[in-house]
């Protein structure tokens, strides 16, 4: 069984560095989210996990969050973007 950890903000500076560590993690199932889905896509064809797109504003965000069910979520999002 893996544990699925949420990195919000993963294909960035200082998320790509935590979501690289989990990449290499057995028993993890990552999943790296970020605004740009090209960005994150190619983050996670070269570094493993599983891209997808999540914004901070989007009003579904919550059930979003429900639908991924992780384990763990890691909050990585600079604060500039708002």
């Amino acid at each position: 069984m893996s544990d699925r950890i949420l990195v919000i903000g993963g294909s960035g500076v200082f998320g790509a560095r935590i979501a690289i560590a989990l990449a290499g993690v057995t028993g993890v199932d990552l999943i790296v989210a970020g605004r740009d889905p090209a960005r994150t896509e190619a983050f996670c064809r070269a570094h493993g996990g599983r891209a997808v797109r999540l914004d901070r504003r989007d009003p579904a965000l919550a059930g979003i969050l429900a639908g991924l069910a992780p384990f763990a979520v890691i909050d990585a999002a600079g604060p500039f973007q708002a």
